[in-house]
C-alpha cells in the first residue's frame, strides 16, 4: 500500500497493490460504520424523559442536593417498566436521610412495577420506616410489584396491626389484593378483625380477586351477620363475585 499526492489538488490517494489489501480495508470500514450505527441505534433506543436518558437520571441519584435526587427518582419511576435496570440505584436510595428521597425511591420502584420484584424484599424492610408517607408509598409500590412481592404478605399485616388509622387499611387491603392469591389466607383472616374498616377493606379486596377466592366464602358468609350494615353489604357483594363462574 502506497500514499502518493495527486497533482492539481493536493489530495492524498490511497493505492492498493494486492486485491487482499483492498478487501482488509473495505473490511475493516465496513465494521467502523456498523459499530457506529450500532453505538447510535443503542442510544435512539435507551428510554428518555425530559431529554434525559436512564444513566443520567441514575448519576443525578447522587446529587448532594436532595431536590435533584427526589426528582431523579421521580424521573425514573415516571419511565416506568423500562426503568427496569435502574432498580439497584433505587434500593440504594433506601438508605437516604432525607424521607422525602426514600419515599420518592419507593414510588419510582412502583412506577417500575412487575419489573422490580428483585427489590420485593428491600422494600418488605422499608415499610418500617418512621415516616408514614414513606410507608404508604412502600405498600403499594409492593402491590404494584404483584405476586412476586408475596414475601412481604406478613409485613404488610403486621403493618396494618399497628396502624389501624386514617387510609391505612385501604393500602394494605389493595396492596394484599394486587399480590393476589397468595394472600387470600390473609384477607380471609382480616375478616374477623375487629375494626370495621378493616373487615370492609378485606371483604371487598376478596370480592375484587374473585373466584379464585372461593376458600372465604364461609367467612364472608359469617360476616353476612356482622353488626355493621356497610360491612354486611360488602360481604354480600363479595359472595356474588367469588361465586359467578366459581365451578
Amino acid at each position: 500500500m502506497v500514499c502518493r499526492p495527486i497533482k492539481g489538488g493536493g489530495v492524498i490517494v490511497m493505492r492498493i497493490h494486492s486485491v487482499a489489501g483492498l478487501a482488509a480495508l473495505l473490511f475493516f470500514l465496513v465494521g467502523m460504520v456498523g459499530v457506529c450505527l450500532g453505538a447510535e441505534k443503542e442510544r435512539a433506543s435507551e428510554p428518555t424523559y425530559q431529554g434525559k436518558t436512564l444513566d443520567e437520571w441514575v448519576a443525578r441519584t447522587k446529587a448532594k442536593d436532595k431536590r435533584i435526587r427526589q426528582t431523579a427518582a421521580w424521573a425514573l419511576g415516571n419511565i416506568g417498566p423500562e426503568a427496569r435496570t435502574t432498580v439497584p440505584a433505587l434500593i440504594e436510595l433506601f438508605k437516604d436521610k432525607e424521607e422525602s428521597v426514600r419515599g420518592a425511591a419507593a414510588r419510582a420502584l412502583g412506577g417500575i412495577g412487575a419489573n422490580a420484584a428483585s427489590a420485593a424484599p428491600a422494600l418488605t424492610e422499608l415499610l418500617n420506616d418512621k415516616n408514614e408517607e414513606v410507608q404508604h408509598a412502600v405498600a403499594v409500590a409492593l402491590g404494584n410489584i404483584g405476586p412476586e412481592a408475596k414475601i412481604a404478605i406478613p409485613a404488610i399485616t403486621e403493618w396494618l396491626a399497628k396502624y389501624k388509622n386514617g387510609s391505612v387499611p385501604w393500602t394494605a387491603a389493595e396492596a394484599l389484593r394486587r399480590i393476589g392469591p397468595a394472600a387470600i389466607p390473609t384477607l380471609t383472616e382480616l375478616l374477623k378483625d375487629k375494626d370495621i374498616d378493616v373487615r370492609w377493606y378485606a371483604a371487598q379486596a376478596l370480592g375484587e380477586i374473585g373466584p379464585e377466592a372461593k376458600l372465604a366464602i364461609p367467612s364472608l358468609s359469617e360476616l353476612l351477620k356482622d353488626n355493621d350494615k356497610r360491612v354486611r353489604q360488602v360481604a354480600a357483594d363479595a359472595l356474588e363475585k367469588i361465586e359467578k363462574d366459581k365451578n
